[in-house]
């Protein structure tokens, strides 16, 4: 019981983490007023999300391109807000993915 509850713990610090980088980077491309592509804002914030933020090298570029995709789609169906992330929300994906995932192998 112990480590589940220690694995919880680490994956809640996982996603608040994961939902700052999202934050922050999604700020700094609605502060633009248009997209950015993936690549340039790799160039632009992996050290932030790397030594500040604190994720894994693979988290940082990923966050990277989840924003990129976010505003070309906000871009492409003729909107331009601030896209905001929540941890609690990716934790009931992840649950979700997990759930499907387990009913799919059974």
């Amino acid at each position: 019981m112990l480590k589940v509850a220690e694995q919880d713990e680490s994956l809640d610090k996982t996603l608040k983490a994961y939902a700052e980088g999202l934050n922050f980077v999604s700020k700094i491309v609605y502060e633009n007023g248009k997209t950015i592509s993936a690549n340039n804002l790799q160039r632009i914030c992996y050290p932030i999300l790397r030594n500040k933020i604190g994720l894994k090298a693979q988290m940082a570029c990923n966050v990277c391109r989840q924003v990129a995709g976010t505003y070309k789609s906000m871009k492409s169906n003729g909107e331009w807000k601030l896209a905001e992330f929540d941890a609690k929300s990716m934790y009931g994906s992840l649950l979700e993915i997990s759930r499907l995932k387990a009913n799919t192998s059974a």
